[in-house]
């Protein structure tokens, strides 16, 4: 069994430890963003001052993915690449979520959308996912491939789910068993 699965790392240090390597790593890829795209993702992840909080949907399940690699016995930095790609990926679809539920606040701060308008939220999210993909293919291994696979796999369903959930949006008529099928 692994250190990570054996030692009494508290979880508070694996959460430091993982965001401390991950975080240097995504601001280099979001600066790869058209300046004002970049300047609304740092704005979206709480990077550009100490008053607005970090978005905790930045890193929500990257320790898992670090926990994995590191299970399979090939942690090192291998985790990392998919780790930024999901991150972004997820944070291209938190910011459509804000759009498509007219949610204008986000921890307390207004939401991309409400702040810097719609379109400029959208094409944001969608340079994110792109971004998210670029990351993929630029890594070596046979695991990228199928990274990048199951990637667009998420993103479809993400998609259609959030597409059943704006119909049931409209509806008065909605069942407790639809409703549960959408979250």
């Amino acid at each position: 069994m692994s250190e990570a699965l054996q030692s009494t790392r508290s979880p508070v240090a694996l959460l430091t430890m993982v965001h401390g390597a991950l975080e240097p790593i995504l601001m280099d890829y979001v600066d790869r963003l058209d300046p004002p795209m970049a300047g609304i993702v740092r704005y979206h992840f709480g990077w550009l001052d100490d008053t607005q909080p970090q978005s905790g949907a930045r890193h929500r399940l990257v320790p898992l993915l670090y926990l994995s690699a590191e299970a399979a016995g090939g942690a090192g930095e291998h985790w990392v690449a998919p780790a930024v790609a999901y991150t972004l990926m997820g944070n291209c679809a938190l910011m459509l979520d804000d759009i498509l539920d007219d949610d204008r606040l986000r921890r307390g701060h207004p939401t991309v959308w409400a702040r810097y308008g719609v379109p400029f939220a959208a094409q944001t999210s969608a340079s994110l996912l792109g971004l998210a993909y670029e990351v993929l293919a630029e890594q070596r291994g046979p695991m990228m491939a199928e990274a990048a696979r199951r990637m667009s796999v998420v993103v479809r369903a993400g998609g259609a789910a959030q597409l059943r959930d704006v119909e049931l949006e409209r509806r008065v008529d909605v069942t407790l068993d639809e409703a549960l099928a959408v979250t």
